[in-house]
């Protein structure tokens, strides 16, 4: 087996080899000749090296029969005719080229390739090299003979008497600044053909960035003053135009302003819920003292039983959360209703589907975040358990990994920002918005001395907002009447009823979860 090598200044490589085969008396129709064309590099990504066949012929010049196909990482070419068996001795001359081959591990260029291969499963009574490279270009020659990973040296790029499964394998160190090597764009174009899986998360992301730039954006009106004008998407990164506010909206509940804020329920909007509800007379609120020094604030709620009728099927769920389906006249919160958390989760649902039925948002906000997320999951997880096995099968390499799972990443990011409000909904988020800044900026301030209730009426919203210590403090010094609906355990001063509220949040989701069964979600 000879090889004719030709180092190109483009860094193609054309090669020749001969092969002289003795067939002895067996009856063959030819030659299979396996090259390697498909490698996978150290980073795990994988490169073609772009083989080209050129011609198959006998050492008279005459061409052979061959068919080209792949196999696993390698270029079959199978060379003879099928109807037609030979014996004895024969030579085949292959002729073909490939490209990226001539690397650049450091400051030198390096040619490495292994001869003759060692997958023969027959003797190799002689093989040898020649390698012509451009002028002043040469640096340093090595070469190696044996089986794989064999450092056993060899001379003259050649070998004799290899035996089943060795081989002969040549290095040349050269001048990369004799080489005229491929552009940026020659190179991202093969790594992207060659791990076309990374093409993946670009069209995911091309795909999500559409779909919220079409369905994730909040529409408005186009007149903020007329809502029977026309309806537009509001510009990428525009600032919302806050409304000024002087009390608390006429149509919004402190839950819905609190979910309308950042388009999700928190406990925080149950709590509010719940203080409102307080607040509107269906039930009063007791702090108990604690028992002993370590003992933990409870709270006992007192059922008015006041009519339920127009109450909004959250808020009802809110009561049956505290007080039952059959609404108990007492309860604790240390020792809450049974299932008080499933009517907690139905409480959340309920108010983001309100979100959705009052065309506030386009469609249910956790069922829009849920529905990116599952998606994301679906992909994730059949690409790693189904797709994967069969990609790394054909060779794709790591990149079968990470294309799939970088694109679930991806869907995963977007899910947040996927639900929309609506005209009418981003119109009323302004008037939320003033509301906040309403109450953060403490502009209501001289409102207290002129509205008795003023405390019950905005105290909700500020729970709803995250407000509800610097709103409660403002009061240290304000006149106003008792409230009838909460009891503190030590009297009423700005900084216990602040704490106490917080506690009994805090108490509210604690008990509420306590009845949750330990096998079931969060």
């Amino acid at each position: 087996k000879q090889k004719n090598i030709t180092l190109n200044q483009d860094t193609s490589v054309d090669v020749t080899e001969t092969i002289s085969v003795d067939f002895a008396d067996l009856a063959k129709h030819g030659l299979y000749r396996f090259i390697p064309v498909k490698y996978s590099t150290q980073l795990g990504n994988n490169l073609d090296i772009r083989f080209k066949l050129i011609s198959v012929q006998d050492d008279q010049g005459q061409s052979y029969q061959v068919s080209q196909s792949h196999e696993g990482q390698n270029i079959k070419l199978k060379i003879g005719d099928p109807d037609q068996t030979i014996s004895g001795e024969h030579s085949y001359i292959i002729s073909y080229q490939v490209n990226r081959v001539i690397t650049e591990p450091r400051d030198t260029a390096e040619f490495y390739w292994n001869v003759t291969g060692n997958g023969w499963p027959v003797p190799i009574a002689s093989a040898s090299a020649t390698v012509t490279v451009p002028p002043g270009s040469l640096l340093d020659t090595i070469c190696f003979v044996g089986v794989i990973g064999s450092s056993t040296p060899c001379t003259d790029f050649s070998a004799q008497n290899l035996q089943p499964g060795e081989g002969l394998t040549i290095s040349v160190a050269l001048d990369k600044n004799q080489f005229i090597f491929p552009d940026f764009l020659d190179q991202a174009w093969w790594f992207l053909a060659d791990n076309w899986l990374y093409g993946l998360p670009v069209l995911t992301l091309a795909f999500m960035l559409r779909l919220y730039w079409a369905k994730g954006r909040d529409k408005q009106y186009q007149n903020m003053f007329d809502s029977g004008g026309g309806v537009e998407t509001v510009p990428l990164f525009a600032e919302l135009n806050v409304l000024s506010a002087y009390g608390p909206p006429k149509d919004l509940t402190p839950g819905e302003v609190g979910a309308l804020i950042d388009e999700k329920v928190h406990l925080q909007d149950i709590t509010a819920t719940a203080i409102d509800l307080a607040r509107r007379g269906f039930f009063a609120i007791k702090e108990l003292p604690k028992k002993g020094l370590f003992g933990k604030t409870d709270y006992e709620l007192t059922n008015k039983h006041q009519s339920e009728t127009g109450l909004k099927d959250y808020e009802t769920e809110v009561l049956s959360m505290l007080f039952g389906a059959g609404r108990q006249d007492h309860v604790k919160l240390s020792k809450p209703v049974t299932s008080a958390y499933k009517h907690l989760d139905t409480a959340h649902a309920k108010l983001y589907d309100h979100l959705k039925d009052q065309k506030l948002f386009a469609g249910n906000p956790q069922a829009v975040r849920t529905k990116w997320i599952i998606v994301a999951v679906v992909i994730g997880l059949s690409f790693v358990f189904i797709a994967s096995p069969i990609m790394l099968a054909m060779g794709l390499g790591a990149v079968s990994y990470v294309a799939p799972i970088l694109s679930a990443l991806i869907i995963l990011v977007f899910a947040p920002f996927m639900p929309a409000r609506t005209a009418k909904g981003r119109a009323k988020l302004r008037e939320v918005a003033g509301l906040r800044e309403w109450i953060r900026l403490g502009a209501w301030r001289e409102k207290i001395h002129e509205k008795h209730n003023f405390l019950e009426e905005v105290l909700p919203f500020a729970i709803a907002f995250g407000l509800v210590d610097k709103f409660i403090t403002a009061f240290s010094q304000a006149d106003f009447a008792k409230l009838t609906w909460y009891q503190g355990a030590q009297g009423f001063n700005s900084y216990s009823f602040s704490h106490s509220l917080n506690s009994f949040s805090r108490s509210l989701a604690t008990g509420a979860s306590s009845t949750r069964p330990r096998s079931s979600s969060s």
